[in-house]
């Protein structure tokens, strides 16, 4: 045809509209002969043209109407089923673009479509009648990229599922489904929501949970613990209703039992066990362990929005299914010895919680099965690429909290991370995330720029800034564990510490040569009159921060936030010691890793529980115990005549706040309650809620059958927790 090769040498390029039968014809005819998708164009209000330059007929274009069940373009407008049956007519899909395949001009689509743009609009006006505000055109990722629309503009919104217009009909007839398709829109009036009373389009992209709002720290607490696992599940993708309905059964189920297996907590009842095996075990692709936790992330995102400050605290723990003969077949490597490796499962979770340690929910949660370097692989690790690294969690987890963080702009994020997370890949990022403060405690004395010291001798050199005083806790001995070091006692104590900050700036290692010099704010603090032995005992902390610290109140409110990292390591206690994940024994990983996800929600749930009723004063038992398990713990406390209630007016055998009440659960579990006892334990709150959920059911079940509720407990209890129980629920008048 002797088209160029590029658009700028070619003089003159026409827009024609096909008016004339011939000239319908004989668009019809390119897109037949040289588009592959030439039949079953979209009905709707049609624009045609035929595109011409000095060098002949080079391409044509289909414009129909927009579809109304698209899903990415009905997200990106906005619109309600009422709003968009009332404006549909205002966007225009370009249903078919050709540039002809002899045609090889660099950059002429992207000019065909900017000319296009300006053309349509008037002609869609004199034609219709319609003001057209968006264009809009569906690419299929398969066969080309996009790239000429991303050059004249228009926006990539999302990706189709593949139904296309023609959908139902090609599920009647049996006919292959289409492939899925990228959608591209163009806006042509720049105030068009104003115009047809839309919002706008930072609320149409947003995040499904950014649109619901903010949630309470109580909120569906009041309904009941299957009630509100229910609604922590709702938005999790598992195909079915039924499917959330029976996650949320299965979470109740070892909620009301946190240190069985799936089998024990079912209490002998097969229908509760099977429906639980049945769920970890199935083969439906939809229930992954990243789908049963998404609506509980959606629920944790909109209790973060609620609050000034959060922390996301980013750490790991390791699982050992050594003694599971039937299940480590697929398990990773945990720990070695001259003569026997371990096998078991890595756990990264980033866990967001309040100041004051309050969990908010689990942000991401990853499981790894950890292969160590195979002999025959030649490449030194510091060679291998960051993706291929185990260390590639880090960087994913905390790219995830900031992009979660750029929808709450009047909440602070403060990212924590333990030692293992410095490494320069890690430093590099977190300085670029522009949404969260990363606090990270420092592992590499690395080369500063500008001095000759590397960084730890550099800090100890430097001046102090400030004092503070922390609580150390106490600690109790432990012996020499497989894999565990033996760990001394330790008495609890205040100790004093000196601080010394100072601005640092590193380069990359030499294998790391394209990424640029990091510069951060490193803080130095060592207490000043340890104990002795004083190298077993003396703290000594060295904490990176991206955040510019200028005074001495910056460097101990860093401190401060680092020491906040910890309630992530109470709860991988309540994990492996109340929970008892490591007892799970499924053969297939995948159903390893549901069942995992299921027990370390209940985890969390039960550390939610017992903190919000301790950190949150004067919250209405009714705010967090059902009205079951309220008058259950009102009858215990009133037969036991527990003093519960922190009010010098309050009686003993008086329950009025939740904080009463998880005093009254964690005593059902062991918690002696004496004056220098202190607040209960995840561990005590833990068997107290196993014990609180016999009660509930059979109180719930005396109320219909005495038998019934007796042959309950006698699978659930003790012989003397049976008549213990039934003499409290006798003394409830209520019964």
């Amino acid at each position: 045809m002797g088209v160029p090769d590029s658009v700028e040498k070619i003089r003159e390029i026409r827009i024609v509209k096909a008016v004339a039968k011939e000239q319908k014809n004989l668009v019809y005819k390119l897109l037949k002969e040289d588009h592959p998708n030439s039949e079953n164009v979209p009905p709707g209000p049609r624009e045609t043209y035929l595109i011409y330059t000095e060098h002949g007929l080079v391409g044509a274009a289909v414009f129909t109407g927009a579809p109304k069940n698209s899903g990415p373009l009905n997200a990106w407008m906005g619109w309600s089923k009422a709003k968009r049956d009332a404006h549909i007519n205002c966007v225009i899909n370009m249903a078919r673009f050709l540039v002809r395949p002899c045609v090889k001009c660099r950059n002429l689509a992207s000019r065909l479509l900017s000319l296009l743009e300006a053309r349509v609009p008037g002609d869609y006006m004199m034609d219709h009648r319609l003001h057209l505000c968006v264009l809009t055109t569906f690419v299929d990722s398969e066969a080309h990229s996009g790239a000429c629309y991303r050059a004249a503009g228009w926006d990539e919104i999302g990706k189709t599922q593949g139904r296309g217009w023609r959908g139902p009909k090609i599920r009647a007839k049996g006919e292959t489904p289409v492939s899925p398709k990228l959608v591209f829109v163009r806006t042509i009036d720049p105030d068009f929501r104003k115009r047809l009373g839309l919002p706008d389009l930072q609320w149409c992209t947003a995040p499904a949970w950014y649109r619901k709002g903010a949630l309470s720290l109580h909120d569906g607490l009041s309904g009941g613990v299957q009630a509100f696992f229910e609604r922590e599940l709702e938005a999790s993708p598992l195909g079915k209703g039924k499917r959330n309905r029976r996650a949320a059964t299965t979470l109740g189920m070892l909620y009301d039992m946190p240190p069985a297996v799936i089998s024990k907590a079912g209490g002998g009842l097969r229908k509760k066990s099977k429906g639980a095996y049945r769920f970890c075990e199935t083969e439906e692709e939809q229930v992954t362990m990243e789908n049963i936790l998404a609506g509980h992330v959606e629920c944790t995102c909109r209790r973060m929005m609620a609050q000034e400050v959060v922390f996301a605290t980013i750490d790991g723990t390791e699982y050992n299914y050594d003694t599971k003969r039937g299940t480590n077949r697929d398990m990773g490597d945990i720990g070695r010895n001259q003569a026997h490796t371990s096998r078991g499962l890595v756990q990264y979770a980033t866990l967001v919680h309040t100041a004051g340690g309050l969990p908010l929910g689990i942000l991401k949660l990853t499981f790894a099965a950890r292969n160590f370097r195979k002999p025959g692989d030649p490449r030194p690790s510091p060679n291998r690429p960051i993706e291929e690294k185990e260390t590639n969690v880090w960087l994913e987890h905390a790219m995830h909290v900031n992009e979660v963080a750029r929808w709450m702009p009047n909440t602070t994020v403060i990212l924590l991370c333990d030692r293992e997370s410095d490494f320069y890949q890690f430093l590099a990022l977190a300085a670029k995330l522009p949404n969260v403060q990363v606090i990270l405690r420092a592992k590499v004395s690395r080369e500063v720029v500008g001095e000759k010291n590397p960084l730890f001798p550099l800090l100890a050199k430097s001046d102090e800034c400030a004092r503070m005083t922390v609580r150390v806790p106490r600690r109790s001995e432990q012996p020499k564990k497989p894999g565990q070091a033996a760990r001394t006692e330790r008495k609890a104590r205040e100790a004093e510490l000196s601080l010394s900050m100072r601005r640092v700036t590193f380069n990359p290692p030499a294998r790391l040569r394209d990424e640029k010099p990091v510069t951060v704010s490193a803080v130095v603090a060592v207490e000043m009159d340890p104990p002795e032995p004083a190298y077993l005992e003396r703290l000594h902390w060295i904490v990176l921060s991206t955040a510019e610290l200028k005074r001495g109140s910056d460097a101990v409110a860093c401190v401060e936030h680092y020491m906040r990292r910890w309630t992530i390591e109470e709860w991988h206690r309540v994990i492996k010691d109340c929970c008892r994940v490591e007892d799970l024994a499924l053969r297939d990983i995948d159903h390893m890793k549901r069942a995992m996800t299921l027990k370390v929600l209940v985890a969390w749930f039960i550390m939610y529980r017992l903190k919000l009723g301790l950190k949150v004063d004067n919250l209405p038992v009714e705010d967090v115990f059902d009205e079951l398990e309220a008058a259950v713990l009102r009858i215990v406390v009133m037969d036991m005549n527990l003093d519960v209630e922190d009010a010098e007016t309050a009686k003993p055998g008086s329950l009025a706040t939740a904080r009463g009440a998880v005093k009254a659960v964690a005593r059902l579990g062991g918690h002696l309650g004496r004056k220098g006892d202190g607040d209960p334990g995840l561990e005590t709150f833990g068997s107290g809620t196993a014990v609180l959920a016999v009660m509930r059911k059979f109180s719930l079940a005396l109320r219909r059958n005495l038998k019934q509720a007796i042959i309950m407990l006698v699978g659930e209890m003790s012989l003397s927790m049976i008549l213990e129980t039934v003499w409290q629920a006798f003394v409830w008048d209520g019964l």
